[in-house]
């Protein structure tokens, strides 16, 4: 492992954008069949629901791995990141199930692109020799993330409903706005 990716800015500010990241799609891939479910759908509509956020993801994933480039991934990561803010508030203030199944699928297009538009950025910027470790930095502190993120919104939501604490997701997308417009300015 190169030792000194831990010290570069671009691994700094990449492993805590995917810190961010994974965590929202953690709570979002684990939380939204009960955001459904407090909605009122029952168990099936739940995960219809559930399926159309990861429906979504794909569209997007696909549809951004020939239109998002280097040159354009930061803007591109900025305005996922405020759509995300967006989004999980309308998502929190959703009343109807109408409502609700389209801010999960709108939310499963705006988060799709963000993983790998995070790793491309950061590629642009460092040795392709280091690929592997920087890779594995940035994931692993991405994958912590995604083990407390979910937990927190879980923890808080207790005895209430599971969009009470999406307000706590609204912060980490705010935190992943501003290491997006970081993350285009760091080399």
């Amino acid at each position: 492992m190169e030792f000194g990716l831990l010290a570069n800015p671009i691994i700094i500010v990449a492993a805590l954008a995917l810190f961010c990241y994974v965590g929202l799609e953690g709570s979002m891939g684990g939380w939204i069949s009960t955001y459904a479910a407090n909605q009122g759908f029952d168990a099936k509509g739940a995960s219809i629901v559930l399926s159309s956020f990861w429906i979504g993801f794909m569209i997007s994933r696909l549809i951004a791995s020939v239109t998002i480039t280097p040159a354009n991934g930061a803007i591109s990561l900025s305005i996922l990141a405020l759509l995300a803010i967006v989004l999980i508030g309308l998502m929190t203030a959703a009343n109807s199930k109408g409502a609700t199944a389209m801010l999960v699928f709108v939310t499963g297009l705006c988060f799709g692109p963000i993983f790998p538009t995070v790793v491309g950025i950061t590629f642009s910027k460092i040795d392709p020799s280091t690929y592997g470790s920087a890779f594995g930095i940035i994931f692993a502190v991405g994958l912590l993330g995604g083990s407390t993120l979910p937990a927190a919104i879980g923890i808080y939501s207790k005895g209430k409903q599971i969009k009470k604490s999406f307000p706590i997701a609204m912060g980490a997308a705010l935190v992943l706005f501003v290491l997006a417009i970081i993350i285009g300015r760091v080399s």
